[in-house]
């Protein structure tokens, strides 16, 4: 016999074939080996199985595969006009098998796709320490084992006091059980975020001088950092100005940490994961606390992405959905993530020209604003001496050049759009607040 079945590799199509079938195959491909004169060893091909159940099966005037065959009295199939046997054999061939590299698997991750973004490094972990510390590590997964069943039922009878006094206060004060539980652990997850101060500069200093070379596990903690940034007096002597600038370079390291793209497709899943599960608890307590009613919708943007599509709603907002598109949520969530596959852009492809002159546009009024210390403060280009300099006595440094100095609404190339929106994120172009004696000297001029 030609073939050895026990050489086949399941390629998931194993299943499909039975004794039965693969006896009639190789009576087919000894019938092929006697009219050629060459043997044909296509059962060590990884697709032997697929190529020859659906070639064979459907020739006109040959035998199907479930029928059941004698190889010592049947007539060879008869191939119509159109087919030959030196066309069927490159079927029967071994395939070439490409694999993937890493470059080819990091191609379809979010930071490869978006080069000239800055991109988060990858987060390092402890290097394992041996057979000893792994020991350790399973006693100790042994004790906690039982700590964790005292836990369990602690954290039962904790339960149980909580309902308890959540009855007794509502037939107290005539309250809700349910108000009553969300008064008690319902608040909002959302903090209002603090502004930074040197205190924070002088740890992060006192973290790059002194864990730059600890390998992780090793470094010092928050604890340790602030303690030792206290006790340096260095930072005491430093100006006013220099202050300020650490404090900057501070704020852009934390820039990049908030607005970089993550390096892997894992570390975007449980970002994503993350920050959508943070989004859906606060649109509920924002229900419960205002009555407003909102709902989200998050998705992937790559069919590579390592996540899923994500709902959240308020409660009866779904309902305008199908009031308004006769379609659940779930379908229109659904409908959004087949869209933002098929167009799979980039960070670069998504901008458009109106919408960075809508940013640069509120990134100047915003800080004009902060800089002259007037709510009502509004931009004037075409009056700018009069209109911003004397009025509010303030100034706009560090306008790129080769770019001229009106409104973004005329400035027309996305490049020069693009260098302008970045001066104003790095503050390279920012507003200066004059002095008198500024202020005297550009009147005078």
């Amino acid at each position: 016999m030609l073939t050895d079945r026990t050489n086949i590799p399941d390629n998931g199509y194993a299943a499909l074939f039975t004794e039965e079938m693969l006896q009639n195959l190789d009576a087919t491909l000894l019938f092929i080996e006697n009219d050629t004169g060459s043997p044909t060893n296509a059962c060590n091909t990884s697709n032997m199985q697929e190529a020859s159940f659906m070639q064979f099966s459907t020739i006109p005037g040959s035998f199907s595969p479930t029928t059941s065959v004698n190889t010592n009295s049947i007539e060879p199939p008869s191939l119509p006009p159109h087919i030959s046997v030196d066309s069927l054999r490159p079927l029967l061939e071994p395939m070439e098998r490409t694999e993937l590299n890493d470059s080819d698997l990091a191609k379809t991750t979010w930071a490869s796709r978006n080069p000239r973004l800055p991109t988060l490094p990858i987060r390092e972990w402890p290097t394992t320490q041996g057979s000893a510390v792994t020991g350790s590590r399973a006693l100790l997964r042994k004790e906690n084992e039982g700590r964790r069943e005292e836990y369990n039922k602690q954290l039962r009878d904790a339960k149980d006091r909580v309902q308890h006094d959540i009855a007794r206060l509502a037939s107290t004060f005539h309250r809700d059980e349910n108000q009553i539980q969300f008064d008690l652990v319902g608040g909002t997850l959302y903090r209002k975020p603090r502004r930074l101060c040197f205190e924070d500069v002088k740890i992060s200093m006192e973290a790059k001088k002194h864990n730059a070379d600890l390998p992780p596990g090793k470094r010092l903690g928050i604890k340790k950092l602030r303690a030792v940034a206290t006790a340096n007096t260095t930072y005491d002597n430093l100006t006013p100005e220099e202050k300020s600038e650490m404090v900057k370079a501070f704020e852009a390291e934390k820039a990049v940490k908030s607005k970089s793209v993550r390096s892997t497709s894992l570390s975007a899943g449980n970002d994503f994961r993350a920050t959508s599960g943070h989004i859906g608890q606060e649109l509920q307590n924002l229900a419960v606390r205002t009555g407003a009613m909102s709902f989200s919708i998050m998705t992937r943007s790559h069919l590579d992405d390592a996540f899923q599509t994500q709902v959240h709603s308020s409660l009866g907002a779904e309902e305008f959905i199908w009031d308004t598109f006769n379609m659940e949520l779930v379908d229109m969530a659904r409908h959004f993530e087949m869209w933002a596959c098929s167009k799979a852009t980039n960070h670069d492809e998504r901008e458009t020209t109106a919408g960075i002159r809508c940013e640069i546009t509120a990134k100047i009024q915003t800080k004009l604003r902060s800089a002259s210390h007037i709510r009502t403060a509004a931009m004037h280009y075409e009056k700018y001496d009069t209109h911003i300099i004397q009025a509010y006595g303030v100034e706009l440094r560090g306008w790129p050049k080769g770019i001229p100095f009106m409104t973004p609404s005329n400035i027309k190339g996305i490049v020069d759009l693009r260098k302008l929106h970045d001066a104003l994120d790095s503050g390279k172009c920012h507003w200066h607040e004059l002095t008198p004696e500024e202020l005297r000297r550009r009147e005078e001029e």
